[in-house]
C-alpha cells in the first residue's frame, strides 16, 4: 500500500502544471550558456545597450524616460536629501512624458577620473583613480532649470557593496564603494547639472538604500524588468532580433543558474506569469514541499539516518533542484542556524532561509502587518509570554538608552530586537509561532524544523 509520501509524489508527478514547472526551470538561459548569467559587466553592457534606443516608439515612451519613472518611484529611499535630488520641473517633465533629451553618452564601466577629474586634481595633484563606474549616463535637457542629467548607476548582480580600498588608507580610499563614488562625482559640479546615484540590486527595495551613501537610489532588476522590459515585448515595431534578445534576457532573470555555486543560483526578478505559476505551485505542494524540507536538513546534519521515504525525498529535491531554488529553496545552502520558513501572508505564500534572529524579526513584521493598530502595550502583552518588554517605539529606546543597533524597525516607530539568544528567548518565541498559526486566518509563518 502506498504510503502518504508516495501519494504526495505521485500526485505531483501526474500533474500537468508541476510537470510545467519542472521544465520550465530544468534549462538553461542563453546569457548562462553563455557563462554570462550572472555577470555584473554582461548585465551592464545590456541595459546600457536598451538605454540607448527608443525602439521608435519617441522620446517619451523611451527606455530612459521609464528608468527616471522608477527613479521618482524610488527616490525616498535615498535618505541622505532633505529634498528631492530630481529637480522640480524635471520631475514634472517626466512624469508628463514631455521630457526632452539628448543623450549625451551611455558608457560602462566609465572611468571615475573622466568624471570626477576636478577631485582628484584637487586632492590627488592629478594621480589617476582606477575606480570605474559600471553603467554612466549624460543626457543635455532642453528648456528646463539644468542643461544636463548626469546618472551613475552603480550595479550589484551577487556581490555586495565593495569597502575601502585600503585598510590603512584615509581619505577617498577609506570610504566605501559607493561613498566614494558620491565624494567624488559630486565635487564641485555645476550648478547646470542634475545628479542622480542609483544602487541596482536583485534584491527587494525597502524604505532605505542598502547603499553605503544614503544618497544613492536603490532600484531592483523587478524594477526594470516590470517598467521597462516588458513593456518593450509589447512593440510591435521591434525587429525578430531585438526581440530575441530581450526574451532571451527576460529568461536570464526568470531563471535561477544550475551549474554555479549556491549564492549564484538567485533568481534576479520575475514576470508576472512566473509569479503566478510560483504562487500556485507553492499553495498546491505544500505538504510535500515541507516534507523535502525535513529530509534535506536531516540529510545536512546525519545523512546515514535517512529512512527510506526520507531517502525518496532527498532524491527528488535532487532532480529538482532548479526548482526549489527558484522557490527559495536552494538546499546547497543549508545552515544549522537557519530554518526554512513557509509564510502564507494573505493569499501569497512564500519559503524564506532566515538566521535565528531573521526569524523572529520576520515573524514580528508579518504579525504587526496584520494587527497594526495595537499599541506597544498591547503588542508586549501579546508576546508577554517570551518576554516581558519585547517592542518599543524611537521614544523608549531614547529614553531607556538602549542600543539601537541591536533592534530592527518593523513599521513606522515600532522596533523589535535582533538579539533573540537570552534566557531561552528563542524558544519560546517558537511556542508563540506555533500558538499563533493555530488561531491565525490570515496568516501563517510556519517555521520548518526536523521532527
Amino acid at each position: 500500500m502506498a504510503t502518504n509520501i508516495e501519494k504526495l509524489i505521485i500526485s505531483h508527478n501526474k500533474d500537468a502544471q508541476n510537470r510545467k514547472m519542472v521544465a520550465f526551470y530544468d534549462r538553461k538561459s542563453t546569457m548562462e550558456k553563455m557563462g554570462i548569467a550572472r555577470s555584473e559587466t554582461a548585465h551592464s553592457a545590456f541595459l546600457a545597450n536598451l538605454l540607448k534606443s527608443d525602439n521608435g516608439l519617441g522620446l517619451e515612451e523611451s527606455t530612459i524616460m521609464w528608468l527616471l519613472h522608477i527613479l521618482i518611484e524610488r527616490e525616498d529611499n535615498a535618505t541622505a536629501y532633505s529634498t528631492s535630488p530630481i529637480p522640480t520641473d524635471v520631475k514634472a517633465a517626466v512624469l508628463s512624458q514631455t521630457l526632452k533629451y539628448d543623450i549625451e553618452e551611455i558608457t560602462t564601466e566609465k572611468v571615475i577620473d573622466d568624471v570626477a577629474h576636478s577631485y582628484f586634481a584637487a586632492h590627488y595633484n592629478n594621480k589617476k583613480c582606477d575606480d570605474r563606474l559600471d553603467i554612466y549616463i549624460k543626457l543635455k535637457v532642453n528648456g528646463l532649470s539644468v542643461k544636463y542629467l548626469e546618472i551613475v548607476i552603480e550595479n550589484k548582480v551577487l556581490q555586495d557593496e565593495n569597502g575601502q580600498k585600503s585598510k590603512n588608507g584615509f581619505g577617498y580610499n577609506s570610504l566605501t564603494q559607493t561613498q566614494r563614488y558620491y565624494t567624488a562625482c559630486s565635487y564641485n559640479k555645476s550648478s547646470d547639472t542634475a545628479q542622480l546615484f542609483v544602487f541596482l540590486t536583485p534584491e527587494e527595495v525597502e524604505e532605505e538604500t542598502k547603499a553605503e551613501d544614503k544618497h544613492f537610489i536603490q532600484i531592483s532588476y523587478q524594477d526594470v524588468l516590470d517598467t521597462i522590459i516588458i513593456p518593450q515585448l509589447d512593440n510591435n515595431m521591434l525587429t525578430i532580433n531585438e526581440r530575441q534578445e530581450l526574451e532571451n534576457y527576460v529568461d536570464a532573470l526568470n531563471l535561477p543558474t544550475l551549474d554555479i555555486q549556491a549564492k549564484k543560483r538567485i533568481v534576479m526578478a520575475m514576470t508576472e506569469e512566473a509569479r503566478i505559476d510560483r504562487q500556485t505551485y507553492l499553495k498546491k505542494n505544500k505538504e510535500l514541499i515541507i516534507n523535502v524540507i525535513k529530509a534535506k536538513e536531516k540529510e545536512a546534519s546525519n545523512s546515514s539516518s535517512l529512512t527510506q521515504e526520507e531517502q525518496i525525498l532527498v532524491s527528488f529535491a535532487d532532480k529538482r533542484k532548479n526548482l526549489f531554488a527558484a522557490l527559495g529553496m536552494d538546499f546547497d545552502s543549508i545552515k544549522p542556524t537557519y530554518y526554512f520558513v513557509f509564510i502564507t501572508d494573505g493569499d501569497t505564500y512564500r519559503i524564506t532561509h532566515l538566521c535565528t534572529a531573521d526569524v523572529a524579526v520576520n515573524f514580528a513584521k508579518l504579525y504587526y502587518k496584520y494587527n497594526p493598530v495595537s499599541s506597544i502595550k498591547q503588542l508586549n502583552d501579546n508576546f508577554a509570554d517570551v518576554k516581558t518588554k519585547i517592542f518599543y517605539d524611537s521614544n523608549d529606546l531614547l529614553k531607556n538608552n538602549t542600543n539601537p543597533a541591536l533592534y530592527v524597525k518593523i513599521a513606522d516607530d515600532v522596533y523589535f530586537p535582533k538579539n533573540i539568544w537570552a534566557n531561552n528567548y528563542f524558544n519560546k518565541l517558537l511556542t508563540m509561532i506555533d500558538i499563533t498559526n493555530n488561531v491565525s486566518k490570515k496568516f501563517k509563518y510556519e517555521v520548518i524544523k526536523i521532527d
